[in-house]
């Protein structure tokens, strides 16, 4: 039997913390964003998207960058355009605030997180056997949940050393230093495996045809989407329907991502006969129903849709 390789799952699951974090780091400070840079909605939600979209640079390339440097070396470099663009960011919104200087962080940010995506499930697929891989992505990606609940945290100790969210990116920035330390240790992928990713992508290229790429594309895509719409838009929502404080609000979002990494943390370690396509359907059946009573009966069915979330990211993995 396959043994784990804890070096390329430690190396995963750091990878995954430190892009949770910087993503939605935006979230928690959005309006603080809109007010500091004097933005439109319109305006700020090109923060946003902007990193959707530079993100298909890194992931669009990968069948040219993959196969030649394997998993390790990428990771290094991702690690070092995030503190870059960490720092650019947080420049943007305090010592030099600058609504093009954020753009331009938000778009590295996007490079980053597309080049780290591919090579953290990468790293779990080498380092974990098949039996074992859906448990080990569902704690993969509760990190997501957790990392993004560490920005409110960050706020709080800011306030109490006098600072302010436009220090928060700084603060961010230190966490990529040690995935960069760690990704520095870990040894590189041997020639045989680098073949192995090599031969995977011609394989991929020449057998498996366009129309039979687009459901998965669909099925992970749409979940990405909402997920995104939801965090980052989450404060506006629950008080544009509720009337509510920006702490209060707060609290909701940091109540969305705890349900969101204690979803995928029990998830991980039951287990289910359920397919994975049987999840995924209950997964957007509820996700829609708590959608709905959010909006109509109160802000905790918000927070809760956290748990709904939770099981579909690892399910649509594994069901890749």
């Amino acid at each position: 039997m396959k043994k784990i390789n804890w070096g390329l799952v430690s190396l995963a699951y750091l990878s995954l913390f430190c892009v949770g974090i910087s993503d939605n780091g935006r979230s928690a400070i959005y309006p603080d964003i809109l007010q500091a840079l004097n933005l439109t909605f319109d305006q700020g939600a090109l923060i946003f998207s902007v990193s959707s979209f530079t993100g298909l640079i890194s992931t669009l390339s990968a069948k040219y960058w993959l196969p030649r440097f394997g998993i390790i070396i990428p990771q290094r470099f991702f690690s070092i355009l995030l503190i870059f663009s960490s720092t650019i960011f947080g420049l943007s919104l305090s010592y030099y605030p600058s609504y093009p200087l954020a753009i331009i962080g938000t778009s590295l940010f996007g490079v980053t997180m597309g080049g780290l995506s591919i090579t953290m499930n990468l790293s779990i697929d080498r380092a974990v056997p098949q039996e074992y891989r859906r448990k080990f992505l569902s704690g993969l990606h509760s990190l997501y949940g957790l990392s993004s609940g560490f920005a409110p945290v960050i706020l709080l100790f800011l306030s109490s050393w006098g600072l302010t969210f436009k220090h928060l990116y700084f603060v961010i920035a230190a966490f990529p230093i040690f995935l960069l330390l760690l990704s520095s240790r870990t040894r590189k992928l041997s020639d045989s495996e680098i073949q192995s990713l090599d031969t995977s992508a011609k394989i991929e290229g020449t057998t498996i045809a366009l129309a039979d790429k687009i459901i998965p594309s669909f099925v992970l895509s749409f979940y990405v989407c909402s997920e995104v719409l939801l965090s980052s838009r989450f404060i506006l929502i629950t008080r544009s329907y509720y009337d509510i404080t920006a702490e209060a609000a707060q609290s909701y979002l940091s109540s969305f991502f705890i349900f969101l990494t204690v979803g995928r943390l029990v998830f991980a370690l039951i287990k289910t006969k359920k397919t994975n396509f049987s999840i995924l359907f209950f997964s957007m059946l509820s996700t829609f129903v708590l959608f709905y009573l959010g909006i109509t009966k109160g802000p905790i069915f918000l927070s809760l849709i956290g748990l709904s979330m939770s099981i579909y990211f690892p399910c649509a993995m594994d069901f890749i």
